[in-house]
């Protein structure tokens, strides 16, 4: 199962927009609140290089790159943590994902409604930002109520637990997102099953108006980035609707109409990098004559996990992995050269996969 970005923000900020571009689907857009009600949902490709020239390594059939799913969240509005606007309803729709991409319009077409009849950018975070945090707030302020009795009686099994909620409110209660706790590893294991939202990693994309999009400068662009960096995040610049007219195009006039827009790269790869960089993930392969397939890994993960990513069995009946890194096989050639150099190597359970590492499980089930 691939991991899952939400695409957060306030009406009208062009999120339907920029989900159509990188999904090449069709969600409604609108100019007028609330077009979207339930999420919508699409699976993207991750660009990469190596996978075609992986595919002449292994003479196989196919590749298929490793993916990302996208949710297309319902515009949240002042209020929403309180049910206004159905915010509980959408909010609902972000605890389960990964991350969240949070949306600030940055495009001034007057064609579409303005939230509060201005444009600023930063304003759509303070809200947005404060909504996710009230939100928060409430669910672990209720889960610590329902503890608190038994934590302090000193009840066995509650501990923890009540502690590691005790460290979470510290933020939330001073207006400041969870993800800010100075938490162990055990114990954001320990808060993982109240889904909270402003625990996930978070990136903002700024949708600028078109005429931006070969510039390196925009509107509030200094600002967002102070506050992204006081977050402990960054910003993306986007156009949604050069975007959306590039996604509609076939690929060699899109190529063509970028070049003539002065695009270097287009901004919905920079979107999904971003995403895959603020998920903090890694790519490993495997290969043989039918496909040469990519997967994401969280960072840091052994060769057991990455064996569980790719079968259950292979997880359960682990022998060991036989690995070698992508650059080092495709300077040789062929896996028979870099079997005969010596540089495909064994490796067991714990062993820490590498970022394009090529791996062949050994199991028996």
């Amino acid at each position: 199962m691939s991991f899952s970005i939400g695409i957060v923000g306030l009406p009208n900020a062009g999120k339907s927009s920029l989900f159509n571009a990188v999904t090449k689907k069709s969600a409604a857009v609108s100019p007028h609140p609330f077009t979207t009600i339930d999420p919508n949902v699409g699976m993207v490709p991750i660009t990469d290089p190596n996978l075609e020239k992986l595919q002449k390594i292994y003479s196989a059939k196919k590749t298929v790159p490793a993916h990302i799913t996208l949710v297309d969240v319902a515009g949240l509005i002042k209020g929403a943590h309180k049910g206004e606007g159905l915010g509980n309803r959408f909010l609902s729709h972000i605890r389960p994902l990964d991350a969240v991409a949070l949306v600030l319009r940055g495009f001034s077409d007057t064609s579409v409604s303005l939230s509060n009849n201005r444009l600023d950018p930063l304003d759509e975070l303070s809200v947005l930002e404060t909504e996710l945090i009230l939100s928060d707030l409430e669910v672990t302020e209720n889960a610590w109520k329902k503890r608190e009795r038994a934590y302090k009686l000193g009840e066995k099994g509650v501990r923890e637990e009540a502690e590691t909620l005790l460290k979470v409110l510290e933020p939330l209660r001073q207006g400041k997102p969870a993800r800010f706790a100075s938490l162990y590893k055990e114990e954001e294991e320990l808060i993982k099953s109240f889904s909270l939202i402003t625990l996930k990693p978070t990136f903002y994309v700024v949708n600028i108006d078109e005429k931006y999009i070969s510039e390196s400068d925009y509107p509030f662009k200094k600002e967002i980035e102070t506050v992204a960096l006081q977050n402990q995040t960054f910003a993306v610049p986007v156009s949604a609707k050069i975007e959306s007219e590039l996604a509609e195009m076939e690929d060699s006039d899109a190529e063509i109409f970028a070049q003539e827009l002065g695009l270097t790269s287009w901004g919905i790869t920079r979107m999904i990098s971003a995403g895959f960089s603020t998920l903090n993930l890694i790519t490993f392969y495997t290969g043989n004559e039918k496909e040469v397939r990519a997967w994401d890994l969280k960072k840091g993960s052994t060769a057991l996990e990455a064996a569980g990513k790719i079968h259950s069995d292979m997880a359960r009946g682990f022998i060991k992995a036989e690995v070698i890194s992508s650059q080092q096989l495709l300077s040789c050639g062929s896996y028979s050269t870099a079997r005969e150099k010596g540089l495909l190597r064994y490796e067991g359970k714990d062993y820490i996969v590498k970022n394009n590492d090529v791996i062949l499980i050994k199991f028996n089930v």
